[in-house]
């Protein structure tokens, strides 16, 4: 992940989780940035469990196999919301899951069924890749959903994982590898010349100093006809 791009699920290494075989009876209240955790367990992604043979390295979580269903949560942080994006979700899972950031939805998988998730939720079946590296699909943009509800600071990043509920024979594994990319486009500074300012070339230099400069998004420019005044901003 570099700086510009990505909050990835191997940088969510301060999630924690609650495998769920019973009512847990906390509701969607776990979803919310004020839930406290501290009794959860800490752990890394993936999670799960595997009674057969192939996903040993992709999960990396004790999870009891008669797991139903497991909470996750882990932060990430915002500097500047207005240089964020765009924002995408993607998931290796078994067999459905539901994603929230800071108390609200922002998607969930196809194999859930509708209405308020609950613990004992029955999906439809979706088998994992159970790979060495985790195969997240093709991502999924949630921009408008997200941005509607991140802020500066700490945001939470809450995910389920649900799985089809065991019959005969009990369901082999379960698993949940979120990601979570966030593109950034740092802050633009400008400095607008009626006048010589005086610094020749030293502002291009990467060490200039140009916290003095006005701050703002690429269009820069002026208008004084019509035609682009959405795109110029001074």
């Amino acid at each position: 992940c570099d700086w510009s791009s990505d909050v990835c699920s191997s940088d969510l290494s301060n999630m924690r989780y609650l495998a769920n075989n019973s009512d847990p009876g906390i509701g969607l209240d776990w979803t919310l940035e004020t839930f406290d955790d501290s009794s959860w367990t800490d752990g890394g992604y993936g999670i799960g469990y595997e009674l057969s043979t192939g996903a040993e390295d992709l999960i990396q979580t004790t999870v009891p196999s008669d797991t139903l269903s497991v909470y996750t949560r882990a932060v990430f942080t915002i500097q500047n919301v207005l240089t964020v994006q765009n924002m995408f979700l993607g998931a290796d899972y078994d067999d459905a899951y539901v994603a929230w950031i800071n108390g609200v939805e922002i998607y969930r998988s196809p194999e859930m069924p509708g209405g308020v998730p609950t613990w004992d939720a029955d999906p439809s079946s979706h088998e994992s890749s159970n790979g060495l590296v985790p195969d997240y699909g093709e991502l999924i943009e949630i921009t408008s959903q997200a941005k509607a509800v991140i802020h500066v600071g700490t945001n939470s990043f809450a995910v389920a994982a649900y799985n089809r509920i065991p019959l005969t024979p009990p369901s082999s594994d379960l698993v949940l590898v979120p990601k979570l990319a966030i593109n950034r486009e740092p802050p633009m500074s400008y400095l607008a010349n009626s006048a010589d300012p005086g610094l020749g070339l030293t502002w291009t230099a990467p060490g200039f100093d140009d916290s003095g400069w006005g701050r703002g998004d690429f269009g820069i420019g002026y208008e004084i006809g019509s035609g682009a005044a959405g795109l110029i901003q001074i």
